[in-house]
């Protein structure tokens, strides 16, 4: 689940999924998050995770073509939006997780 903390505070909070693969750049961490998604019964989001991926890995990040740069980035805002409808879904099964281990959120009382 850690994996799972990672991708919500890179891809939810911080600057999409776009951010998040450019910081976590290891494929290997991609798939365990990926397969997570799918064990805690979200498919939908994860095969909303490996669209993104697949336009990640085929963009040429160094290209001086605005005109594709802007298509990539229009494209990963879509997808991003796309992804706030499974957050909800997301933070339920992360604060469940950390309820079971008596880890507490930020926000709670005691912070």
């Amino acid at each position: 689940m850690d994996v799972l903390h990672e991708l919500d505070a890179m891809a939810t909070w911080q600057g999409g999924f776009d951010y998040y693969f450019a910081d976590r750049e290891q494929p290997a961490v991609w798939d365990q998050a990926q397969s997570d998604l799918r064990k805690i019964g979200l498919p939908n989001a994860a095969e909303l995770f490996g669209v993104a991926r697949d336009l990640f890995l085929r963009t040429d990040h160094f290209t001086e073509d605005q005109a594709a740069m802007d298509r990539y980035l229009s494209e990963m805002r879509e997808l991003d939006t796309r992804w706030r409808a499974y957050v909800p879904a997301l933070h339920q099964a992360l604060a469940h997780w950390r309820s079971e281990r008596g880890l507490e959120e930020f926000g709670q009382e005691g912070w």
